[in-house]
């Protein structure tokens, strides 16, 4: 029989919104200069975005508006300039963690 989800790779922990949000939530003084930086929102203060992705987080019940409503809390910001931001610093931070993770996509991709 064939195994229909053989090809899937998943992040560790649940759904990749809630993962990568999940990680920005938790570090949110860390990485508020990144947000600011990447989110393209240089007039919101960093305690501004803090103060966002603690609301989105506790205030959002589906975990894939995450990114719309942070980036309307920020001065209505593209949803995909949020989400790029949001998992590129994700990736940064989490870099070492990741590297089985890339191994496999590697592995199914290119058979290296």
């Amino acid at each position: 029989m064939l195994d229909e989800n053989a090809d899937v790779i998943e992040l560790p922990d649940g759904a990749p919104e809630s993962v990568v949000f999940g990680f920005i939530y938790d570090n949110g003084a860390e990485v508020a200069a990144l947000v600011q930086q990447r989110c393209q929102c240089p007039t919101v203060s960093q305690d501004e975005i803090v103060s966002a992705i603690s609301e989105v987080y506790n205030d959002t019940t589906d975990h894939h508006l995450y990114f719309s409503k942070l980036g309307t809390r920020l001065g209505f910001v593209s949803e995909l300039i949020v989400r790029r931001a949001l998992c590129s610093i994700y990736v940064e931070k989490n870099f070492e963690s990741l590297e089985g993770l890339v191994s496999r996509v590697q592995m199914r991709l290119f058979g290296t």
